[in-house]
């Protein structure tokens, strides 16, 4: 994979930033994950790296940095839904998207139906598309009760970049010591957005999800 054209893009900017929120968040027993797929995870229990995800509840983020169309709501609805027919422990699906961009109203919109009218159309134009995939793997009556599942647990969230840069930097004041010297605390912040991300594109030319607990994070804050 030529990660080159992704990194630089902004939209992926934007995931990483959402994501680095996430990990500043993270409390002993909590994982964040970052798949590329347009999608970023938390989950609540470190059990999931021991394979019994069901035995746990998790949420599953997905970020967009474009206006959110019609065609984009069952790109999204179907990730989910291929998602939660491995794990349908997942308790929540949010959609974070940029402030400054639209939301469709088909997000709350669409029905079963449409859904499958659209899923139709994707898998049609691309063999390999997550369509296809979840058509080849599920039949309409199961998709259409996995959608129904998702649509009930998911939830649109319009949200300010600046706000989220305020956010980290509030999550990491205590931990790199904002009041003592304003610089060195910004270099932290630049520094740990850095290893992150050095992890992320690990990740993803492994083609690997990248995980990262509270004592991992900890770590890389040292």
């Amino acid at each position: 994979m030529d990660l080159s054209g992704i990194l630089s893009q902004a939209g992926f900017a934007f995931q990483m930033k959402v994501f680095l929120k996430q990990v500043t968040e993270l409390n002993p027993n909590t994982v964040a994950s970052y798949e590329y797929l347009d999608d970023i995870s938390a989950s609540t229990s470190l059990d999931e790296l021991s394979g019994r995800i069901g035995l746990c509840e998790s949420r599953l983020i997905q970020v967009k940095n474009t206006n959110v169309a019609k065609r984009d709501v069952v790109q999204i609805y179907t990730n989910w839904i291929l998602a939660v027919s491995k794990h349908e422990s997942i308790s929540s699906f949010w959609l974070l998207y940029s402030d400054d961009k639209s939301l469709s109203v088909h997000f709350d919109a669409i029905t079963a139906n449409q859904f499958i009218e659209g899923l139709d159309e994707r898998a049609k134009k691309s063999s390999r598309s997550n369509a296809a995939k979840l058509k080849a793997s599920l039949d309409d009556d199961d998709i259409v009760r996995l959608f129904s599942c998702v649509k009930e647990k998911a939830s649109a969230y319009a949200i300010n970049e600046n706000a989220i840069n305020s956010e980290i930097r509030d999550n990491l004041s205590s931990i790199f010591h904002l009041t003592s010297n304003v610089d060195l605390f910004d270099e932290r912040v630049a520094e740990l957005r850095r290893r992150i991300q050095f992890n992320v594109s690990e990740a993803m030319l492994k083609a690997i999800p990248y995980k990262i607990d509270y004592e991992s994070f900890m770590q890389l804050c040292e």
